[in-house]
């Protein structure tokens, strides 16, 4: 069922009347996300147990994402939820146990590390990036997280920090600071005749110099129990 939402008042036959409108429409092809996924692993035990190793490799593709696409407003909602996109995720994992001393006093050591590395595969509209609230990079402001096809999820979008503002030291038009110990941030890109990206340096700082400048996964996980 779609959702409604009260907004506000309506006209019918010379009267105002409570309205309400669908703001998320139902979707009849809808179906469970799916994932295919390759294991490999070891278990080694060592000295009666003694001594445990485990370590696995994997790789993991989700397909038929659930997303909450954009539409145009002429269908009466915001937005409608689709099988859109996939993911891949792939990584490593250890784990090290031993029996360091035994009897009256007990002394055991744990170890385990993992990593995993995610990136994204397909997006809907020929790949075509996107950002929070689905507005194109040129109009939306602020710093954002984006899909792109080769990046992590919810990789961070924004502008390229370029140090600090110094005494007398003249800053771009555009730049959110303009006062000595303020920060200022890199002239990228600007925009060709048609509104188009273009990677070259156009001597202020506007939305089209955001770029990708980090993703919100770890490097790695470690943990250690003595």
């Amino acid at each position: 069922l779609a959702r409604l939402q009260d907004k506000g008042k309506a006209v019918i036959d010379g009267q105002v009347v409570p309205s309400v409108f669908p703001i998320v429409l139902s979707n009849n092809d809808l179906k469970w996300e799916k994932t295919a996924q390759t294991n490999i692993g070891v278990d080694l035990g060592l000295l009666d147990s003694k001594i445990q190793f485990n370590a696995e490799a994997y790789k993991m593709v989700t397909s038929d994402l659930l997303f909450s696409k954009g539409i145009p407003p002429y269908f009466g909602a915001n937005s409608i939820i689709s099988n859109i996109g996939e993911v891949e995720n792939k990584g490593l994992e250890f784990s090290l146990a031993t029996v360091n001393v035994e009897g009256e006093l007990n002394w055991e050591t744990r170890l385990n590390v993992s990593m995993n590395r995610n990136k994204v595969l397909e997006l809907p509209n020929d790949n075509a990036d996107i950002l929070d609230g689905g507005a194109p990079s040129h109009i939306a402001v602020g710093n954002l997280n984006i899909l792109r096809v080769g990046k992590p999820v919810g990789s961070f979008y924004g502008y390229v920090y370029d140090g600090v503002i110094q005494e007398g030291e003249t800053v771009l038009p555009g730049n959110p600071e303009q006062q000595p110990g303020g920060e200022k941030f890199k002239d990228i890109a600007g925009a060709d005749e048609d509104g188009n990206q273009v990677m070259e340096p156009d001597g202020k700082i506007d939305s089209y110099d955001r770029q990708i400048i980090g993703n919100p996964h770890p490097d790695f996980i470690w943990g250690l129990t003595n």
